[in-house]
Formats: structure tokens, sequence, C-alpha cells
């Protein structure tokens, strides 16, 4: 059995439906976009934050896993909007452009703590201000970088994909799998 640091259903439901041994501990830790980084490092900094964060509570000696996921257009990171108006900003800028979406993975063990960053770059069409306002008003991008969802409505903006799906939901299910495996730590 292994610990996801995370309060994220998505997260949950993506290592459960995997069928991982896992153990869900929400982290107290406070993500912070604005930190002099690359969005690279960041995600893999806060990630690693999460997951120390809990490990730091148990003394059992689980291995914790941690992961951050933000949007990432014309060098902005797009985080979780702070209202419906940082939502329709969002939502313009990524409308009709490609974006990147990074992921930060750690795992902390009693042995070490090992981060990685996955990146799934995604294409949308162009977006008239009345599907935008349909869009916001599902309130499907509360709690989600970028203010949207792939798994929901949003979803229909794509138009081309690279890299792994399970990435922008939040958790890179395949690329986590491999990594524990090769630290040893069973899904």
């Amino acid at each position: 059995m292994w610990i996801l640091a995370s309060a994220s259903p998505r997260r949950a439901a993506l290592v459960k439906d995997a069928g991982a041994s896992v153990e869900i501990d929400a982290s107290a830790y406070i993500e912070d976009n604005t930190a002099p980084v690359t969005p690279e490092e960041l995600v893999r900094r806060q990630a690693l934050g999460k997951a120390r964060d809990v490990a730091r509570r148990r003394a059992d000696g689980v291995a914790v896993v941690g992961a951050d996921t933000v949007v990432v257009h014309a060098g902005e990171v797009l985080g979780k909007p702070r209202d419906k108006e940082d939502a329709r900003r969002m939502i313009r800028e990524l409308a009709g452009d490609t974006h990147t979406v990074l992921t930060g993975l750690a795992l902390v063990t009693e042995a070490a703590a090992h981060t990685w960053c996955v990146t799934t770059e995604l294409t949308w069409r162009a977006l008239t201000d009345a599907e935008i306002e349909a869009y916001l008003a599902t309130e499907e991008w509360t709690d989600k970088a970028g203010a949207y969802g792939i798994q929901g409505a949003a979803g229909a903006f794509v138009t081309a994909r690279r890299g792994s799906l399970t990435n922008v939901i939040g958790l890179p299910v395949r690329f986590l799998q491999a990594r524990m495996a090769q630290h040893g730590v069973e899904w």
C-alpha cells in the first residue's frame, strides 16, 4: 500500500480505477504558483511539498506520492481560477491556441525522494463568446488548473493532443506506475 497526498477527487478516481492499493490523505501544503522558477520546477517542487507534508505526519514509513498540475500558455502558469472572471480570462486565452499541461510528481519513501514532470500538449479550437459562457455556466472550471476539465464539456474544445490524457486530468497513471515499480513501490 502507498499514500496519495491529494484532495483531488479526480486523482483518487484515476488511481482507484487503475487498481491501486492506495490510501488517500490530503496534504496541507499551500501551493504558490508565483515562485520565480520554471513551470517544470514549480510543479516538481509543489508535488514534493505535498508528499513530504503527508510523509512527516506518518510514522509508518509508507511511500507517499504527491502531484501538482498546472496549465502553461504563452509562458504564463495558469493554476486554479480565483473566480468566474478569472476562469473566463483563462478560457479565452486557451481558445484557438496550443498550451501545455504539466504534472509534477513526487515519490517519497524512507530511503529517498524522487521527482518528475510529465507534459502533455493540447490544441483547442476557437470558441465563441456564447460557447465560453455556456462552459462557465457548467461550473466544471472550479478547482481545476487552467479553468477546465478535459474529462467534461471542455473535452469538445480539443482538436489535438500530444501526450497522456490522464496527465491532463491530473495524474499520468502509466508513467507513475512505471516509476513506482522502478523504486520498488507496489502499485
